[in-house]
């Protein structure tokens, strides 16, 4: 056997011209008697679902005599079998065998954190809540259950904020008085292999009258790093007297933020917060400005701590100092680098009038202004206000600056951009389709990605300044792309047209829906989805059968989620001969079109007592799909759970030699008439 013919039987199992299926079909959620109510009604619902395919979720607890709701249990499915997760002894038990628990968080290993709701067991009053953390389906109880952590009636209340992919679980407990139930404050705490270490600040600057404490935890990162604030108290009046921000690293607790007289106002009033940390354990935040005779606010400095080292950004130049030294400065988002963005206000120096925002980035400390400036967004008296909202790991930033009339400081619209090395390039579309009176221009942002592909949206104007919809794009290095349907179906009267986007992946692919109108009421007759390939520049556009009213031109197809494999799940409205309509989950690749999940999968629907499939909610990268189906009361509250295997044949007719690929071509042909059904699961692009 020659050369070319081990080629071509190679390419046999690639190249073969199947449908995509869906495999591994799986209701999700309980079924059983205490979560049926009456006329078999079931409510369900898929919360997260990790890569590894594991899915946390609820189901309502009826009553099956009379439909009565009595709360709802938690759950984890690990291959397609549902787990019951959360506490339900009788502390955590109403009357009706009533119980409320939820799965709030899991991490890629399947760690679930969650909590239960605390029930008197004759009368179903409110108890409070104990958090918890389940492992391999295991539950356990976090959370301090001590005296000073339980009021009267047994009244306890923890609450798991967040964890990391180790496990740590970082979240507090209410402190009550056990006499009147009164709040005595809060302790917040990291659970680690379930030993419970206490966090934040418990001296006497920290502890107010009845031993009152509160204290709060805002992230944890891989390194099990802790950011929070404790709250500064009067131990003799218990007045609050600010917050003092902290990083809690390898067993000790470093206090950070701006402590100097600028920040410190009488009674040593401090007041601090730990808003952002990276894994590096970089920190970012903010301190008040507070006078220190008179204690009145004096704006907001913005700081960047470096292990344990407090440093200041922002602009702090005349033109953002006013009065009485005003300066006000925060930070929007830290990247894993340290790069900082954020604004600082601008302010009369005599009046300390709000004059706008100057929007910066700060990189090794170093703070750089970004932005639009020049004149189209300049007002009187130097008046211009911008926004950063997006940075990625590169650094590249995305915001927005508003649009000014520089003798009259009206509003004229807003423009975007992108500020690359801190070299600032306006976006958008501003043609003149898209630009009203007194050169009036709108165009608002919707995401960045790592690449810096930025999409966004521009308003369409005509030339007295009239609303006639909105234009979506996608810029790259600068250079603006309008995208969306353009043609008769889509453009109402006085040429309205108006599209939106609803994800963007890494590759640059992008997902979104353009309406569609009446050309001469301008009546809104449903949305049209659409996917923007990058690598080919080609707009794919929905058309799927049995997705219009053959009556009233009416169609319905969203876009809901897109991953970076390139596939895309959504729904649309399908219709059967009676124009009858129903909601149908639906997906697209590139290279298999679109199609309904429904009508592609391997099982009945019927043999899990199901109509249809709703929607898709989730997608991993492995493509297990977790949504909602119709159930035979045509109600959408079951879940499942499938795997999408795509038929996604490379075409690799042109790495063919010239003389052999017309034999190739034939064979290939063949093959598809023979419609053989090889699967190929996941293959990106």
């Amino acid at each position: 056997m020659n050369k070319t013919t081990l080629l071509l039987a190679g390419l046999f199992a690639c190249t073969a011209n199947a449908e995509p299926v869906i495999t591994d079909f799986n209701v999700l959620g309980f079924t059983d008697a205490e979560h049926t109510g009456t006329n078999n009604y079931r409510y369900s619902y898929a919360n997260q679902q990790n890569q590894a395919g594991d899915v946390i979720g609820y189901s309502q607890r009826r009553n099956s005599s009379n439909n009565n709701y009595e709360g709802q249990t938690a759950w984890q499915a690990v291959d397609g079998v549902t787990i019951k997760l959360g506490l339900t002894n009788a502390t955590h038990t109403g009357t009706n065998n009533y119980q409320y628990s939820n799965a709030s968080q899991q991490n890629e290993a399947g760690d679930v954190i969650g909590y239960s709701q605390r029930r008197n067991s004759s009368t179903n009053g409110y108890e409070g809540q104990s958090a918890w953390q389940a492992v391999d389906g295991v539950t356990t109880r976090l959370g301090y259950t001590d005296a000073a952590h339980t009021g009267s009636n047994n009244y306890q209340y923890s609450n798991a904020t967040a964890q990391n992919e180790a496990g740590a679980v970082i979240g507090y407990s209410e402190r009550r008085n056990s006499s009147n139930n009164n709040y005595e404050g809060r302790t917040v705490w990291v659970a680690e292999n379930g030993a419970m270490t206490q966090l934040g600040f418990t001296d006497s600057a920290h502890t107010g009258t009845n031993n009152y404490q509160v204290s709060y935890a805002r992230d944890i990162n891989e390194a099990g790093d802790v950011i929070g604030e404790s709250d500064r108290r009067n131990s003799t009046t218990n007045n609050y007297e600010g917050r003092s921000a902290w990083q809690y690293s390898n067993g000790t607790t470093t206090r950070i933020g701006l402590t100097d007289s600028a920040h410190t106002g009488t009674n040593n009033y401090q007041n601090s917060y730990a808003q952002f940390q990276n894994e590096a354990g970089d920190v970012a935040g903010t301190s008040q400005r507070l006078n220190s005779s008179t204690n009145a606010g004096q704006g907001q400095s913005a700081w960047q701590a470096v292990d344990g080292v407090t440093t200041r950004v922002g602009l702090t130049t005349a033109a953002h100092t006013g009065s009485n030294d005003y300066q006000y400065s925060t930070i929007q988002a830290q990247n894993e680098a340290g790069s900082l963005i954020g604004y600082s206000d601008r302010r009369n120096s005599s009046t300390n009038n709000f004059e706008g925002r100057d929007v910066w980035q700060a990189v090794d400390g170093v703070t750089t202004q970004i932005g639009l400036t020049d004149s189209a967004h300049t007002g009187t008296n130097g008046y211009r206000t911008s926004y950063a909202q997006f940075q990625n790991e590169a650094g590249d930033v995305a915001g927005y600056s508003d649009r000014r009339n520089s003798s009259t400081n009206a509003g004229e619209g807003r423009s975007v951009w992108q500020a690359v090395d801190g070299i600032t390039t306006k976006i958008g579309l501003y043609d003149a389709e898209h630009t009203g009176s007194n050169n009036y221009q709108y165009s608002s942002l919707n995401r960045q990605n790592e690449a810096g592909h930025v999409i966004g949206y521009s308003q369409r104007r005509d030339s007295s300044n009239n609303y006639q919809g909105q234009s979506a794009w996608q810029a790259i290095d600068g250079v603006t792309t309008r995208l969306g349907i353009f043609d008769a179906t889509h453009t109402g009267t006085n040429n309205y047209q108006r599209s939106w986007i609803n994800g963007q992946n890494e590759l640059g692919d992008v997902i979104g829906y353009s309406e569609r109108r009446d050309s001469n009421s301008n009546a809104h007759q449903g949305h049209t989805a659409w996917y923007r390939d990058l690598s080919s520049a080609v707009m794919y556009t929905f058309n799927l059968p049995n997705a219009v009213n053959a009556l009233t031109g009416y169609s319905y197809s969203i876009f809901q989620f897109i991953n970076d494999a390139g596939v895309a799940l959504g729904r649309y409205s399908f219709f059967d001969s009676n124009n009858n309509q129903q909601w149908r989950a639906m997906g697209f690749t590139v290279n298999d079109g679109f199609f309904d999940l429904g009508s592609i999968l391997e099982d009945s629907l019927t043999d899990f007592d199901l109509l249809a499939l709703y929607d898709g909610l989730y997608l991993n990268d492995s493509g297990q799909v977790v949504g909602r189906a119709y159930d035979q009361n045509n109600n959408t509250s079951t879940i499942y759970q499938a795997t999408i295997q795509l038929a996604r044949a490379p075409n690799l007719v042109s790495s063919v030699a010239a003389p052999q690929a017309m034999v190739f071509t034939a064979l290939l042909m063949l093959l598809m008439l023979s419609r053989r059904n090889v699967r190929f699961t996941w293959l990106k692009r």
